[in-house]
């Protein structure tokens, strides 16, 4: 999940350790200074990954993080109703269908030269299980964790 947020006349973007692990896992083209900053960074003990945060505020990395759909923006998703969720979660289904058909039927060769492919159906994947995780906790009143920094400045 991503928060993007106003400070000092400044745009700031934080960005769950969960998802920079993911893009790098999947070999997405992140910006050299974004996978710097994920692989210097301490190695935690606490295994809720999803409640650690990174926070970028260079013009390059906010731009790469807003133009990143398979990420999902908090402030996007609480102003999205209900069955607005359960559309957009139909549409990454089928899209992932789409793209598993496509690949699935394609020859061997093909596939080794599909890398753009594999990571567009990964991070649709990837969408689709996350918007899938956030709709669970609002359906069952659950808090879903922001940055501490932010969680009285947000308003849920």
């Amino acid at each position: 999940m991503k928060v993007t947020h106003q400070e000092n006349d400044s745009e700031i973007i934080y960005v769950q350790r969960a998802d920079l692990e993911f893009l790098y896992a999947i070999h997405y083209p992140i910006p050299e200074s974004i996978t710097a900053r994920l692989l210097t960074s301490p190695i935690s003990n606490d295994t809720n990954k999803e409640s650690d945060f990174f926070v970028f505020w260079r013009v390059e990395e906010i731009n790469f993080f807003k133009n990143l759909d398979c990420i999902i923006d908090f402030q996007e998703f609480i102003d999205t109703s209900n069955s607005e969720i359960e559309e957009q979660a139909q549409k990454l289904y089928a899209q992932v269908e789409v793209i598993t058909s496509t690949f699935n039927q394609m020859d061997e060769k093909s596939r080794i030269n599909s890398l753009a492919m594999r990571q567009q159906h990964d991070c649709l994947a990837y969408q689709l299980d996350c918007l899938s995780k956030l709709y669970q906790l609002r359906l069952n009143n659950q808090e879903i964790t922001i940055p501490k920094i932010l969680e009285k400045k947000l308003i849920i």
